[in-house]
């Protein structure tokens, strides 16, 4: 007779999924009511995942002087071609102009 070894832990595949289907998930499960310290980890972990969902930087004239780049986020200036901000927003910059009058011609 063969003896199963239970200490062996059964494989699982792991689920792939998105930034954004992982925050619904923990949305629609988070408790309504009490947990008071989990909700704040919730809270906390949704706000980092909606950071690493790229977002597009703004331009504005806060200077008088030329356009700059600011984070969506945290409204921080930028560098051109930041791949991320200092509070860690991720960034794209696709259909962006990098260069000033580059994107005129």
């Amino acid at each position: 007779m063969k003896m199963e070894n239970r200490t062996t832990p059964s494989v699982v595949p792991k689920l792939k999924i998105t930034e954004a289907e992982a925050i619904n998930a923990i949305k629609c499960n988070k408790p309504t009511s009490g947990y008071i310290i989990l909700c704040e980890a919730l809270d906390m972990a949704v706000e980092a995942l909606e950071k690493q969902i790229s977002k597009k930087p703004y331009l504005d004239n806060d200077n008088g002087v030329y356009e700059k780049e600011h984070c969506p986020t945290c409204h921080r200036s930028l560098f051109p071609n930041d791949h991320h901000c200092r509070c860690g927003q991720a960034l794209d910059w696709t259909d962006l102009p990098t260069e000033k009058g580059g994107a005129e011609e």
